[in-house]
């Protein structure tokens, strides 16, 4: 199983600090939350990652551990474990 097209987009602007494509990969209201709080519409996701940017240095998987399973998220690839709502319906 391969990412979605938009989840490949997200996870090379993640790393790139393209946090402008990143939230495109969003529709205009989409949310994200994080650590309690929501981030609403594509200039709060934009501030959400410019904030997580300054404070910690994002280092992406391996390809590897890209295709790897773990206890944690059974026989799904790593990006389906983090995006569970890339699955189609």
């Amino acid at each position: 199983m391969s990412a979605p097209a938009v989840i490949a987009r997200y996870l090379a602007a993640a790393p790139a600090g393209d946090f402008v494509a990143l939230a495109d990969c969003f529709t205009v209201d989409g949310t994200v939350t994080d650590e309690g709080h929501t981030y609403r519409g594509r200039p709060e996701i934009i501030g959400w990652r410019e904030s997580l940017a300054s404070q910690f240095t994002y280092r992406p998987p391996s390809p590897a551990a890209s295709r790897s399973t773990t206890a944690s998220t059974g026989s799904r690839p790593t990006w389906l474990a983090i995006f569970p709502a890339a699955l189609p319906i």
